[in-house]
């Protein structure tokens, strides 16, 4: 049904921030009523009280280092990773989207400012009151997206110098004010396919890292004892796709949601859907299927990019399934999908929620359309969803 202009079933729109004016907005994170936002564009994260969802109340804002991108966060345990990397976002090669996701991204930083390269950490037991206690330097071009929900190990996907795109790196936050490298992992080139071969990030389920490597798919890794070891890996012509951003793993059921991301107006960049991997066999994962694509209206005619982006991470203290998988579908909004039928996945809920007034990203085309970017649900059902110009809308979940 539509309400005020936004369409939607099963998810109900409560609110929305436009972020003190700062509308980019793309990873979330959630704590303690407060929602941390990054902004891929303007820069640094800010903070927002929405222990009253219907009127969300932004509290703080953290400006970047210098010439830095924070493109994401992460957080537990009362700190907050936020990623450093260089702003490239005003250059010819990250304006133009099939050259930027095509190609090996490389260390060109040519006519960019000084930046930080690393991960910063902020202690947030405060959430109004961020404070800034430590930060990891990996030299280099940066750190892209990490993955913690606390505990010892995390991921990150790093760019070392002498790599020429995003690899696997994996750190030691036993201290979390003190963060550690322990050491950096990368595939063979992928032997099929096209594109950018980088990892985006990888999720971890005990010592086994599940990485989304855009051109080079799905690579399963262990880390123990300091030593990597492949496990499994599975490349992006076995379902068709490209551009793999998000691995998932279930593991109470053996399975990965994949989901590949699109990037282009107008689907010019193909179809992009959300898979279904069996892992059984961590050794040789296989594809079941895919997710319904929204069908409501034809949103790949609508202007902006229709497909998927993100999924939410199942992250503790949030909401926890393997059932139900919530995703960012960009211009077609946040969509849920039941799967306790693998053979026969079903969308449940969704909502498309209202346009930007005007557009932040410096790669949107004219058109003022829903860019859902990313997602986290609370254990009752609370979804914020960030939009790439349009600030965060807050939903509620009302069953299937």
């Amino acid at each position: 049904m539509t309400l005020s202009g936004v369409l939607s079933r099963g998810l109900r729109l409560l609110s929305t921030c436009d972020l003190a004016g700062r509308p980019d907005s793309l990873q979330v994170m959630l704590a303690d009523g407060h929602a941390f936002v990054s902004h891929p564009f303007t820069g640094g994260f800010s903070v927002v009280d929405v222990r009253d969802p219907r009127r969300p109340e932004p509290v703080a804002y953290v400006p970047p280092p210098p010439g830095t991108r924070t493109l994401h966060l992460q957080l537990s345990d009362g700190f907050l990773l936020v990623t450093n990397e260089a702003d490239n976002s005003h250059s010819q090669k990250y304006l133009d989207k099939a050259q930027y996701f095509g190609s090996q991204l490389g260390q060109d930083t040519d006519g960019l400012q000084e930046f930080s390269a690393g991960v910063r950490v902020y202690d947030v037991s405060t959430p109004s009151l961020p404070v800034e206690v430590g930060f990891l330097a990996i030299p280099g071009f940066g750190v892209h997206r990490l993955y913690w929900t606390g505990g010892r190990l995390s991921t990150a996907s790093s760019m070392p110098a002498g790599y020429n795109d995003f690899i696997l790196s994996v750190l030691d936050m036993s201290d979390p004010v003190a963060p550690a490298l322990l050491g950096h992992w990368a595939p063979l080139a992928a032997s099929s396919g096209a594109g950018r071969f980088g990892l985006h990030h990888a999720i971890l389920d005990g010592a086994l890292a599940y990485g989304a490597w855009r051109a080079g798919g799905l690579h399963i890794v262990s880390f123990e004892a300091g030593v990597f070891s492949p496990v499994g890996s599975l490349e992006p012509s076995a379902w068709g796709g490209g551009n793999t951003h998000t691995t998932l793993p279930l593991p109470g059921r053996d399975l990965v949601v994949l989901a590949d991301e699109s990037v282009q107006d107008l689907g010019a960049d193909g179809v992009r859907r959300i898979w279904l991997l069996d892992v059984a066999d961590r050794h040789k994962p296989r594809v079941i299927g895919a997710l319904p694509e929204p069908a409501e209206q034809d949103y790949r005619a609508m202007g902006g990019v229709f497909g998927p982006h993100n999924l939410h991470e199942n992250r503790p203290g949030s909401w926890r399934s393997e059932d139900l998988i919530f995703a960012t579908y960009q211009n077609a909004g946040v969509r849920v999908y039941d799967i306790s039928s693998v053979q026969e996945p079903v969308e449940v809920a969704f909502c498309v929620p209202p346009p930007p007034t005007r557009n932040i990203d410096p790669r949107a085309s004219s058109a003022l359309v829903p860019q859902s970017a990313d997602l986290i649900v609370s254990a009752d059902g609370l979804v914020i969803a960030s939009d790439l110009n349009a600030g965060l809308s807050i939903m509620a979940y009302e069953g299937s």
